[in-house]
């Protein structure tokens, strides 16, 4: 695996270290979360993104599922956050996130308690 220096949780590169990427809950109509392979991380960053941030994936008509990395390098748990029209903090780690996708069935979770 290239060698990238961000803040990523050891959660992430452990996924990305068995699977390289993925997509999620993709439908015969409809595209599903695209994690990005290893490799892509740092080609999806753009300029409109903060710099201690990174993209670590995609999900369609939100944006891109994002990395605090400095929130990760202190240890922080609550270091994932959606990029997309509007910021929204996810609140929690990687190992939660795909949890609660999981069990939302690639739903968008974080809308049901608003």
């Amino acid at each position: 695996m290239p060698k990238i220096r961000v803040g990523l949780s050891h959660w992430i590169t452990d996924f990305l270290l068995l699977h390289n990427g993925a997509n999620l809950f993709e439908g015969e109509y409809e595209g599903g979360i695209e994690l990005f392979k290893i490799g892509e991380i740092l080609s999806h960053h753009s300029d409109m993104m903060p710099n201690d941030s990174y993209p670590i994936g995609y999900y369609p008509d939100v944006g891109c599922i994002m990395v605090d990395s400095k929130r990760c390098k202190k240890g922080e748990k609550n270091y994932l956050w959606l990029f997309g029209i509007d910021r929204m903090d996810l609140k929690c780690d990687f190992k939660t996130w795909l949890d609660r996708m999981i069990m939302a069935q690639g739903n968008n979770y974080w809308e049901w308690f608003r």
